[in-house]
């Protein structure tokens, strides 16, 4: 089976997030939430439910 990957958008992203675009046990998020959980204390408080991937996205667009 051939997969075709590209990188989306952070607008296709938040636009296709709950359409069911990705496939299920997955979700969207932009490649910079996920270079904040290569901090560690990040990953912890994500591993804890203490945050969410929707929070450290916004967490992005409130520093801006």
């Amino acid at each position: 089976m051939n997969y075709i990957c590209r990188v989306m958008t952070e607008k296709e992203i938040r636009e296709k997030r709950y359409q069911g675009v990705n496939p299920e046990g997955f979700v969207l998020v932009t490649e910079e939430t996920l270079e904040k959980l290569k901090d560690f204390d990040t990953w912890k408080k994500w591993k804890h439910n203490e945050i969410d991937l929707i929070d450290l996205e916004l967490e992005k667009d409130e520093n801006v």
